[in-house]
């Protein structure tokens, strides 16, 4: 039980952390966020 809730939380941090890194996402924050948002992904330009 103790395995299960860890990989649970495991692929629950890795699947969050995919997402957050997309293109996609960052623009949604950017145009959320506007000037608060100072992080940007130049690589993807």
């Amino acid at each position: 039980m103790k395995y299960m809730l860890l990989a649970i939380i495991w692929i629950s941090y890795c699947t969050l952390h995919s997402s957050m890194i997309t293109q996609k996402f960052t623009n949604f924050l950017n145009r959320k966020l506007k000037d608060s948002y100072r992080f940007s992904l130049p690589w993807f330009y």
